[in-house]
């Protein structure tokens, strides 16, 4: 982007030197690895949990959808069920099982007090009921 701009605006070489000279000389190589390794990870969980390993066409309508969209910008935004029933994801509504429900409440309750009390960021449980807690 910097490259364009500077090509069609040169007088704009002195505020884009200061502003790529905050960031690291990889950081493009980053970004590009951290998009990758998104595309790879949604991709093995979709085959994994939903579809048949040979479901292309679904499988990259919803990479298109969640990676590539201009409405999926922000990691942390909320997609609401419908919306993921829109894209093709196999999803089941919480609230249609009471018992279900109760416990993954539970649980995020739980977290959400432990993260109001405590000056943590991650929590590890593993299979044999040791916790772990990084600040």
């Amino acid at each position: 982007m910097a490259k364009k701009e500077i090509a069609e605006h040169p007088e704009l070489i002195p505020y884009c030197r200061v502003l790529l000279d905050k960031y690291e000389e990889n950081i493009l190589i980053e970004c590009e690895n951290a998009i990758e390794w998104s595309e790879y990870i949604l991709e093995k969980s979709l085959k994994y949990s939903m579809f048949d390993e040979n479901d292309e066409v679904h499988i990259n309508k919803i990479k298109s959808e969640l990676i590539t969209s201009d409405s999926t910008k922000n990691h942390a935004q909320n997609l609401s069920a419908e919306r993921c029933r829109k894209i093709g994801l196999k999803i089941r509504n919480l609230e249609d099982d009471k018992i279900i429900h109760d416990l993954v409440l539970s649980v995020h309750h739980s977290f959400l007090s432990y993260f109001n009390h405590e000056d943590a960021c991650k929590l590890i449980i593993n299979q044999n009921g040791d916790f772990f807690s990084f600040d």
